[in-house]
């Protein structure tokens, strides 16, 4: 093989295209975190969100789990890494307090409420944490 035609191979390899291409890794609903919810659902949010890696894996875990009403505590995590790095972390945890009232909402406005609350905190640790990609939040 010439120098001309090793160069050409090289120039293939680092663009990434055939025979060299990378391939993009398949994010199979029975391997995704079953603490993000309905995995069908969870795995096309991730096609959609995740960058192209060639490999995925997931890392999923349930601590202090709530048996009954005495228990306060609650915990989940997810970690999805690709290629080697961390893509995507998501945590919950709940901490039972003693304020189980809360006023005269409505559910529906609850719900709403707390959304609006999440989405803020995530808007602000998004700031704060001087994230180079635009958040796509909406307040």
């Amino acid at each position: 093989m010439g120098q001309c035609e090793r160069a050409g191979f090289g120039v293939l390899y680092v663009l990434g295209l055939p025979p060299f291409e990378e391939r993009k890794g398949e994010i199979k609903a029975s391997e995704v975190c079953r603490t993000l919810g309905s995995s069908s659902s969870t795995a096309a949010a991730l096609k959609r969100v995740l960058p192209d890696k060639s490999s995925y894996s997931f890392d999923d875990a349930m601590t202090d789990l709530r048996t009954d009403d005495k228990d306060r505590t609650y915990g989940t995590s997810c970690f999805v890494h690709g290629d080697g790095q961390m893509l995507l972390a998501a945590r919950t945890h709940m901490l039972e307090l003693e304020l189980k009232q809360h006023g005269s909402a409505t559910e529906a406005d609850l719900r709403d409420g707390l959304a609006s609350l999440a989405r803020n905190a995530a808007l602000f640790a998004h700031n704060k944490a001087k994230c180079d990609a635009q958040s796509k939040l909406t307040q």
